[in-house]
């Protein structure tokens, strides 16, 4: 009876990495932190550049998160899996690091064993129990393995990214001449509001009460904040709302002097 415990629970380990193994190589690319929680400041002790260094050694493609994402990882975040470290409480006067993986939704993907060090000097002990945890991830041999997808299958995303773009080919004269149009008190009773075509596509990404919408270079542009209205967003910090009008997303501002309008090419 023991015997066979004991060879049920073999296989199911073997199993289990297996499954792993195939979750990880459907993922195309690794983001690292600058910070982790357990440590006060960016790259303390040097863990996350020495992450990001253990991730591209064993052949992922690796991105610290305020990088310039490729475009196909900025359109889509989801080719990617999130990096994070933690601390392990327990061992007298020993640092016990572990790393998870997640997905774009927070789903846990992988977690490493616990690696530990009883180092007495504080930046190579966290380094020695880092390299210590990421030796499982090393067992795991990984190589990107995409996932086949049936074209007529299209995401969602993908069908508003081609919608943004036939908006910006068909368009390219009214996008050049509205940018060009400054709206001024003067003028303010005699026209209607600005409406500008912006042809730089923005990403959403999910925060807790709305999204922070950043561009084509990851650099942060503006929050997001939910309101009770369907497809209605108040701008955080600005006199702004963000809408949906005739399919079109629209940013909006009014601050007391001149109303502008202008459109945005926001993937959500």
């Amino acid at each position: 009876m023991m015997r066979n415990l004991i060879i049920l629970s073999i296989l199911f380990c073997f199993a289990f990495k297996a499954e792993c193994q195939t979750d990880l190589n459907n993922y195309k690319y690794v983001v690292v932190p600058l910070q982790y929680d357990f440590l006060k400041g960016q790259d303390v002790y040097r863990l996350n550049t020495l992450t990001k260094f253990l991730f591209k050694k064993s052949k992922f493609d690796v991105y610290f998160e305020k990088q310039e994402f490729p475009e196909d990882l900025f359109k889509d975040r989801c080719m990617a899996l999130y990096v994070d470290v933690k601390n392990v409480d327990g061992g007298f006067r020993k640092t016990r690091l572990e790393i998870t993986l997640r997905d774009c939704k927070g789903e846990l993907i992988f977690k490493s064993d616990v690696g530990q060090s009883g180092e007495n000097n504080h930046e190579k002990r966290h380094q020695i129990a880092l390299r210590s945890a990421f030796k499982s991830i090393e067992t795991l041999n990984y190589k990107y393995h995409p996932i086949l997808k049936d074209e007529s299958k299209t995401t969602e995303k993908a069908k508003e990214l081609k919608k943004v773009e036939e908006i910006v080919e068909s368009k390219p004269e009214e996008i050049i001449e509205s940018e060009n149009k400054i709206e001024t008190p003067s003028t303010k009773s005699e026209k209607q509001p600005v409406i500008k075509e912006k042809e730089n596509l923005l990403l959403a990404t999910t925060i807790d009460n709305g999204y922070q919408i950043v561009d084509q270079s990851n650099k942060d542009v503006m929050i997001l904040l939910s309101t009770a209205a369907e497809n209605v967003f108040i701008v955080k910090g600005k006199d702004a709302i963000v809408f949906k009008e005739n399919g079109k997303w629209v940013y909006s501002e009014n601050d007391g002097d001149v109303m502008s309008r202008k459109f945005l090419s926001i993937i959500f």
